[in-house]
């Protein structure tokens, strides 16, 4: 099972994926939070930047999340 699978770190990513979308990938399986990559760097990652609309890059940190909603009332 895959989720198994990504708990155990023992994910392998298809040869067709590129190099930039496999590190991309990599990255954002990792289990420990304070390892993991950060919003900010997904923002910079290169696959990003390459395959991505300025515009759809943009993340709003507030919109959706309830505790936002919860800080503005």
């Amino acid at each position: 099972m895959t989720q198994r699978r990504i708990a155990r770190a023992d994910m392998s990513v298809p040869s067709f994926v590129s190099p930039e979308a496999r590190d991309l990938i990599k990255r954002l399986l990792v289990l420990d939070p304070e390892k993991r990559i950060s919003l900010d760097e997904i923002q910079r990652h290169p696959w990003i930047l390459k395959h991505c609309v300025k515009d759809e890059r943009t993340m709003k940190r507030s919109s959706g999340s309830a505790s936002s909603k919860d800080a503005k009332q």
